[in-house]
């Protein structure tokens, strides 16, 4: 079994280009977080949980309601 990095060492690589794409390309948090929602969507779905219930968790970001 291959060895995994560490959970931190990750998120420090993450920096960077989260960095870029906020200061860079002047994307916001929605922008950010949609980029990422859509390749999971695309590439890894059976990634997302389920509930017991057979459900899955709503994905939300915006103003309260």
């Amino acid at each position: 079994m291959t060895k995994l990095r560490p959970l931190g060492k990750i998120t420090d690589a993450l920096e960077p280009l989260i960095e870029e794409l906020i200061d860079g390309h002047g994307l916001q948090h929605g922008e950010v977080l949609n980029l990422i929602r859509g390749y999971l969507e695309i590439h890894y779905p059976d990634a997302r949980e389920t509930y017991k219930d057979g459900r899955h968790p709503k994905f939300f970001y915006g103003p309260e309601q």
